[in-house]
């Protein structure tokens, strides 16, 4: 194998908590490094002297925000000029011990610039040496123009369920086509996100390549037993759903499902307060009161992994996946899985996992009922399917299928 240089996109690295495409940047990266695949990573601050870069550039990486001043702004994009750098430092914190002893890639304000220019359906095009490939993990509208471009598009959930998200459907729409255009390959996470793509857009099929993903939850948390006594919980005594909460992830019909289940186990939802969430918790204030619903917001990586290992079974009929990374996550953490029988889901959970009709508050009222009346070697066989089907997205053949893309594309 060559000795590739990469530059991945660090967009949604910047964020001080995670979301799905952070975690999945940081497990391409960890597959990718476990191969030597040489590394770089594109930030976008505003940094200061040489002496001080490094302790500026960990400041504001960790607090996730940049101020744009309008003077810096505009002189900026009349020089659009990478600033390189070797990251030194130890960080220990699992969930961003990835950036150790990285070279960084500083173009300042360019996610800003990217983002004005998709608003006109253009991209930022310029120069970049040493580089072989720019992976961006998300539609960025920049466009290195000597070497090659490989995009990751998870899914096309603003145009699929257009009533389900914020997002202008129109520059969204722009900005997967423009990525479509400047793209030498395309990679999706699973069959249902490419016949998505298929579906809406005029691009051949050759150029887009499902590489799925692979696990994100580092596997030493994974053998680690927690426990959950720090949210005033036992072992088996809760339902557990994660993802935000807003209408996509259908919390409400969960919601309503649960309450009108005769048991004595509570619902535990951890996901921040999202788009029309006091909408979608109408009816279960006294429920929430009296600790029968129990919110959680933001939670550590380890405190997901414990609530996962504690709980009876999770629950996750959301409308619409890309791909459904908390069902493997679950599964991983022997909880038996209850999720959705529409998109990707069946695609990625295959036998390992109760299916309802995520438009139904009866299916999914049903299908909890059936993990309760299950007997403990049926909810036993479960968990064993859910173990064997997360080794099919472990880190190594991901890795390969990444290195595939890259290998056809240079």
């Amino acid at each position: 194998m060559k000795d590739y240089k990469i530059l991945i996109d660090g967009y949604n690295l910047r964020l001080p908590k995670g979301s799905g495409i952070k975690y999945y940047t940081i497990s391409l990266i960890r597959a990718l490094e476990k191969k030597n695949i040489d590394i770089s990573l594109l930030f976008d601050y505003k940094l200061g002297s040489r002496e001080i870069i490094e302790a500026e550039f960990i400041e504001k990486y960790y607090r996730g925000k940049i101020k744009v001043n309008k003077k810096v702004l505009i002189k900026s994009l009349l020089n659009l000029s990478p600033k390189t750098f070797k990251l030194r430092t130890n960080i220990k914190d699992k969930e961003n011990e990835f950036i150790n002893d990285k070279k960084i890639i500083n173009i300042i304000n360019i996610y800003t610039f990217q983002e004005i220019v998709s608003r006109f359906n253009f991209s930022l095009n310029l120069n970049m040496k040493n580089i072989d490939i720019f992976h961006s993990t998300y539609m960025l509208n920049i466009n290195f123009q000597n070497i090659k471009r490989v995009t990751t598009i998870h899914d096309l959930i603003p145009l699929k369920l257009p009533h389900t998200t914020l997002d202008n459907k129109k520059i969204f729409f722009n900005k997967v086509k423009k990525a479509l255009e400047i793209s030498d390959k395309i990679i999706t996470i699973s069959e249902t996100s490419k016949r998505d793509i298929l579906e809406f857009f005029d691009v051949p099929e050759d150029k887009i390549v499902n590489c799925y993903q692979s696990l994100t939850l580092p596997k030493e948390l994974l053998e680690f037993d927690f426990s959950v006594k720090k949210f005033a919980l036992e072992k088996n005594e809760y339902f557990l759903f994660v993802g935000n909460i807003e209408p996509k992830k259908n919390v409400g019909r969960v919601i309503q499902a649960f309450l009108n289940i005769d048991t004595d186990k509570k619902l535990v939802i951890v996901g921040k307060k999202a788009w029309l969430w006091e909408d979608l918790l109408k009816g279960s204030e006294k429920a929430i009161r009296k600790g029968k619903i129990i919110l959680l917001d933001y939670v550590t990586r380890e405190d997901l992994v414990a609530l996962y290992q504690n709980a009876f079974g999770f629950v996750f009929p959301s409308l619409y996946e890309g791909f459904g990374l908390p069902p493997l996550e679950a599964m991983a953490c022997k909880c038996p899985v209850i999720t959705s029988n529409v998109s990707s889901l069946p695609e990625v959970c295959e036998d390992a996992a109760i299916y309802c009709d995520p438009y139904s508050i009866v299916s999914i009222q049903n299908a909890m009922e059936k993990l309760l009346n299950m007997s403990e070697s049926e909810r036993k066989e479960l968990i064993s399917k859910g173990l064997k089907r997360v080794e099919f997205f472990n880190e190594e053949d991901y890795a390969k299928r990444i290195i595939n893309v890259y290998e056809s594309v240079l």
